[in-house]
């Protein structure tokens, strides 16, 4: 059984190796099959790794492991619409093979085509200026510098596995297209800079320390975080609780920077397949349903990371057991910025987990119990990996963390240590812990002994299976003081062997070791030899230097007391430090304490004002331009934002402060959609200061802009009723100066509420103010259009109804398919919205007709939408359907063909220009469709030698083969330009019927034949297949008889070898001579008589026309060769009759003799052939008939064909010797 498979699962099957073979349905189980092995089933057939399946339902009971299971049977009906993971066919539940890979080299991927793109170069070495300087490190879009707060930016949450890392490429490199596409989601979300790690993330040593243990407010401070994954972008938007599973199994929610970038991030924007992007909290979190298991379970654990810092060691263990990281100390300082702890990049791990354990401030005491070796000093009994803590129960006691790493709580005590020596199970022990225990179990019996054990005192009546080892120190006065040795373990419980131990239940506080009592109550220890230290002058500068290294934010005490929220002796501080005292950044102790939301702390701050009768610095800004509150607002701190607005020195005009970038306290809460912080604040005071609700920020931007952005139903509506008051009651006046308000790129608050897709606030401000429907915007985008192109179907539904209910026009748009196939089924036959129109004078049927939407055009026709209604620039539906569309471009035609056909409308296409008309007809011949390629032909300027970049009609004509289009065609059709030529004899070679097309159009005049090459081709085709008519056509035209084509041959070559008659391709066998002499003399077959007639007869015509017999092929052989070879002795008489050279040599020396049969040879004899002339070999043909002993083909040659007196003897003297053998 493989080790990442569960001990306590039966055995299992790996399906993985048979992975193709798997049905698509769970064949039948047995009844011993467990739900765990349908789960691992299932997910190998559906491609999903099965640790992600395990890590999601590990924790649950039966019932609703099965909830899952059938879940997954329900999604594997969609698998067209989902994801898969690739190369996890080998992981098991509690191993993952691909989390453990280090994705850092992988090749950074492209989203374009080509994918070859030019790259961006980042300036790196600004990173490190910015960090220095306590400034963001995202970057401007254009590339050139990092952002100044408070700039809006997007931040980027990826896994490099998928190829958004920098990948092997030096630091600062980027592919053009994969940061263009990250940029234009920016430009649509009102970002003016990203945050990517890829290119944010300093190179410095000590600067990308810092960037590091601070990238969480990276993503606090982000407008957006867009989560890109490649796996989720293979996944279809369908509902929210299928993201929510697909999100589950991510590769992305997997990993442990992810981890800590959801829970900081205030909006999170995923984006899924066609990439559609939606809202994590307002699209998929808000709408699973609760009561439903599979909804609460696939959810859960993503809700669990959006509220805000983790408050507990078993919640966070949770997040971290589930997750990786490339590097082990990543989970150090992850853990502690979960929990809102602030550590500094130079601590070591375990000072890291130190820092996370006192900002959660409790345990449980099952926590305690593991095998794991323990820190030193302090925090004495955690594990130096927190990772290795067992997960704790709801019943387990609670333990208080102290300020020095101790535990405090309540224990059921005891000293009779030598009663349990023999229950203790010591093999799983560490090696260290083992020994120590073996030693005092085995001295347990001495009185003086200190050492006690502890058991948690809720579990009393059970006498648990556990307790702890621990060493009592010197008591004086309070609670019990021990220090952690070990945790044990028990063979049996001590009630079941009825053990006699005396309890004791008090207080106890474990605390560190520091003095190395447990050690020297084993082993002596040898102290070490006093050293003395030696002056040195460089002392004060060394410590100078790690001060400031421990400091580098250069914080007071105050400062320090407002990060970690410690308000103990913060009147000391007071006395010695000032409040109004700022760090490096320009915050003071209320900034940080705001920030970080240490509610306690900003009360005792305030408090500390009042006594000394001043001010707070409410409206001190800090270097970003932001006020304590400011802070508090942004990162939705209800319980800092309600201390300030209550405090007696607060004032409504206090709200009017505006940063840098011209924003307000109202602009930030609008946006961060907090109802609670929008309603907690007054628009006017007793004394007349008054909140001013119409302040725009620098990109002309009022509140509603902001609450557009933040999404929220709740605070729109809040923000309507203080605006109304703020216009003394005046709603007309209010909606024209608020809701109508166009920012810089002229867009209403409506316009951005739909661009972020955000469907509550954008029901909200059109139930408001519907006319702002009609607005366009920079981009003469309406509302209903912006949702169309973001393929938001809800939104325009929604937005679609309120137009048909308030008797709006518009409704044009560029329309998406599947979305207005719905809409337009509610629009009334020749309502007025039909006869809208865009600015560009377009309607919605020109629209739907510019971007191909048959289905839409086709049902705006049955409304009675005007087919001939012109735009700005006088184009018709019909003309804008052509327009930037290819030949094959489906949809465009069957709009023109809808066009066309629709209510006698043919007389459309004589309006068309001759490029048009001519696209028409070659659509129309692309796709075969006849009735439109005849219209265009006979009622169109169309052009039939025009092309579109692929074909002419008259070419797409030829591939269909239609007779009575290409009839039509040659009637109506000029002769072919010849840059044509070539490429449209090559497509009438392709195709059946060839001879009878080429010979139409050299009738008409069609195909002219001037140059040589052409006219060779069509004769070598035509002789190659027998087309006799056609080759005295042609030749009627021009004489050409010896064109030489590419192997050198001439048409009497092809006549003589390649001439196959009506299909009768078998017969050509019975001329392929198996030996020289081997074949018979003569065939009487009517096929073999037929086929070598009308070879004759070629060869005839050919030489009667002029034919050179003595032309060469590539092998310096003559059409008399081809002949011989073949057997043909009618066509060798021919040949020989019109001059073929008898003796002429091909390149191997050899001359026809070689290949005759017994049949040729005579004729060539008599025609005065040599049977002596040697070849390269040295060797003649009479020499190889005596070495063969052919005395056949000997007699012949005796008798003609031997000058040489001597040899012919020789000859006359075998022939004797061996006179069976003659003929």
């Amino acid at each position: 059984m493989p080790a990442s498979y569960p001990s306590n699962y039966p055995p299992r099957v790996d399906h993985y190796q048979t992975m193709e073979a798997t049905p698509k349905a769970i064949p039948e189980t047995s009844p011993e099959t467990t739900t765990e092995d349908k789960l691992d089933r299932i997910a190998r057939e559906l491609h999903f790794c099965p640790n992600r399946i395990w890590q999601m339902v590990k924790d649950l009971e039966e019932n609703a492991m099965v909830k899952i299971l059938e879940f997954l049977v329900r999604l594997r009906r969609k698998k067209d619409s989902i994801g898969s993971q690739v190369g996890h066919e080998i992981c098991g539940f509690e191993f993952c093979e691909k989390a453990r890979i280090d994705f850092t080299g992988v090749v950074q991927r492209h989203v374009c085509d080509d994918k070859d793109c030019e790259q961006y170069e980042f300036k790196m070495s600004l990173l490190d200026e910015a960090v220095e300087e306590g400034e963001l490190t995202a970057w401007e879009l254009d590339c050139s510098k990092p952002i100044e707060r408070p700039t809006p930016y997007m931040a980027v949450s990826h896994v490099w596995s998928d190829g958004t890392g920098s990948g092997p490429w030096a630091s600062g490199k980027v592919n053009k297209c994969l940061y263009d596409f990250f940029s234009d989601i920016a430009t649509r979300f009102q970002c003016d800079g990203i945050w990517w790690d890829t290119i944010s993330i300093p190179t410095g040593k000590t600067t990308r320390g810092k960037a590091i243990a601070t990238m969480h407010r990276n993503y606090e401070s982000a407008r957006i975080t867009l989560v890109h994954d490649a796996f989720l972008r293979e996944w279809e938007w369908v509902d929210a609780v299928t993201a929510c599973f697909a999100i589950s199994m991510s590769p992305w929610f997997s990993r442990g920077w992810t981890a800590l970038e959801l829970v900081k991030s205030p909006k999170v924007k995923i984006i899924f397949r066609h990439n559609v992007i939606k809202d994590l909290d307002q699209d998929i979190l808000s709408k699973v349903d609760p009561s439903i298991p599979e909804h609460r379970i696939l959810s859960e654990k993503i809700k669990n990371l959006r509220g805000g810092a983790i408050a507990s060691i078993d919640r966070l263990l949770g997040v971290l057991r589930a997750r990786s990281t490339s590097w082990p100390r990543d989970i150090a300082i992850i853990s502690a910025q979960l929990v809102g702890a602030s550590v500094e990049p130079s601590l070591s791990q375990q000072e890291i987990y130190r820092e996370a354990l006192k900002k959660v401030g409790e345990i449980k005491s099952s926590h305690l119990f593991h095998n794991s070796l323990t820190m030193v000093g302090d925090f004495q009994w955690c594990p130096t990996n927190l990772l290795e803590m067992p997960p704790a129960s709801p019943k387990d006691s609670t333990l208080k963390i102290t300020k020095k790493g101790g535990l405090n709580g309540r224990w059921l005590w005891s000293s009779d240590i030598k009663v349990i020596k023999n229950l203790v199970i010591l093999e799983n022990m560490h090696r260290v812990q083992r020994s120590r225990v073996t030693r005092i179990l085995r001295n347990s019996d001495s009185p003086q002994h200190q050492y006690r054990i502890l058991i948690d005192p809720k579990y009393k009546k059970e006498s648990g299976l556990k307790a702890l080892l621990v060493l009592e120190g010197t008591r004086r006065g309070g609670p019990m003081h021990v220090e952690f040795v070990a945790s044990l373990k028990f063979h049996s419980r001590m009630e079941a062997l009825k053990l006699k131990i005396d309890w004791n239940e008090s207080n106890v506080t474990i605390v560190g070791n520091n003095s190395n009592r447990i050690q020297s109550t084993i082993l002596p220890v040898t102290p070490p030899p006093l050293q003395r230290a030696e002056p040195s002058d460089n002392n004060n500068a060394d410590n100078k230097a790690k001060l400031e290294a421990a400091n580098p934010d250069e914080n007071t005490e105050l400062h320090m007391a407002a990060q970690s929220g410690d308000t103990e002796g913060i009147q000391k501080l007071l006395t010695s430090t000032s409040p109004f005292e700022t760090n490096k950044f320009g915050m003071t102790p209320l900034h940080l304490a705001a920030r970080d939301g240490r509610t306690k702390f900003v009360k005792e701050l305030l408090l500390h004002h009042d006594f000394m009768h001043e001010a707070p610095p409410f409206d001190y800004q800090d270097d970003d331009s932001w006020t304590p509150l400011d802070h508090a607002i942004w990162q939705c701190h209800e319980g800092v934002t309600k201390a300030i607005f209550e405090h007696r020195h607060f004032s409504p005009e206090d709200l009017n402060d505006q940063d840098e970038i011209g924003q307000t306290m109202l602009h930030l809460a609008a946006e961060r959609a907090n109802r609670t912080i929008i309603k907690g604040f007054q628009l006017e005071d007793l004394r007349g200061r008054k909140v001013m609700m119409d302040i725009v920020c620098e990109s002309n931007q009022n509140v509603f802009h902001r609450a557009a952005l933040g999404g929220s139903r709740e605070v729109i509506k809040e923000l309507w009723k203080k605006v109304v008051e703020f216009y003394e009651k005046d709603k007309y006046q209010a909606s024209k100066m608020m809701l109508e308000a166009l920012d810089d790129n002229d867009r209403t608050p409506l316009h951005i509420a739909v661009q972020q897709g955000n469907f509550d606030a954008a029901c909200e401000l059109a139930d408001l103010a519907p006319h702002v429907l009609e607005i366009e915007d920079c981009d003469n985008l309406t509302p209903l259009e912006i949702a169309i192109d973001n393929n938001d179907d809800e939104i325009v539904q929604e937005l679609h109804e309120r137009i048909i209910s308030n008797e709006l026009s518009s409704v044009t748009g560029h329309v998406y398919l599947n979305i207005v196939k719905k809409l337009t089924a509610g629009i009334p036959a020749g309502h007025k919205s039909l006869e809208s129109r865009n600015r560009g004078g377009k309607t919605p049927l020109a629209l739907a007709a510019y971007n191909g939407w048959a289905s839409v055009v086709e049902r705006l026709l049955r409304k009675k939408a005007n087919p001939e209604a012109k735009d700005n620039e006088g184009k018709t539906p019909l003309q804008l359907a052509l327009k930037d569309a290819e030949d094959d471009d489906i949809d465009s035609f069957v709009v023109a063909k809808l066009l066309l056909r629709s209510r006698d409308q043919e007389h459309l296409i004589e309006k068309l220009t001759t490029s048009e008309a001519s696209q028409v007809l070659r659509m129309a011949l692309q796709q075969r469709t006849q009735g439109i390629a005849k219209l265009a032909l006979e009622r169109s300027r169309a052009d039939v030698h025009s092309s579109g970049g692929t074909l002419t009609p008259f070419e797409y004509a030829i591939e269909w083969g239609d007779q009575e289009i290409l009839d039509l065609l040659i009637q109506k059709t000029p002769p072919i330009p010849d840059s044509n030529i070539d490429k449209t004899i090559n497509l009438i070679l392709e195709k059946p019927g060839s001879a009878a097309i080429l010979s139409k159009l050299i009738k008409a005049n069609i195909l002219p034949l001037d140059g040589n090459n052409r006219r060779k081709v069509i004769l070598d085709y035509a002789a190659k297949n027998g087309h006799i008519d056609l080759m005295e056509q042609i030749l009627e035209k021009v004489l050409m008889v010896d064109y030489t084509a590419s192997d050198s041959t001439t048409p009497l070559f092809d006549a003589i070898c390649f001439l196959s008659f009506t299909g009768h391709v078998r017969i050509e066998v019975v001329f392929q001579r198996g030996t020289r002499f081997g074949s018979p003399q003569n065939c009487h077959q009517p096929e073999t008589f037929l086929i070598e007639n009308t070879r004759e007869q070629i060869v005839k015509k050919l030489l009667e026309l002029g034919a050179k017999p003595g032309a060469t092929d590539e092998n310096r052989q003559t059409p008399l060769f081809q002949a011989v070879k073949r057997g043909y002795p009618g066509i060798v008489k021919l040949l020989l009759d019109h001059g073929a050279n008898v003796n002429t040599r091909d390149s191997e020396g050899k001359t026809p003799l070689f290949f005759a049969n017994y049949e040729t040879t005579k004729l060539l004899i008599d025609r005065g052939a040599s049977s002596e002339v040697l070849d390269k070999n040295k060797k003649s043909i009479l020499q190889y008939a005596i070495d063969q002993g052919d005395t056949r083909a000997l007699d012949i040659y005796s008798k003609k064909g031997i000058k040489n007196k001597n040899k012919a003897q020789e000859v006359r003297d075998y022939l004797q010797k061996h006179p069976g053998r003659r003929n």
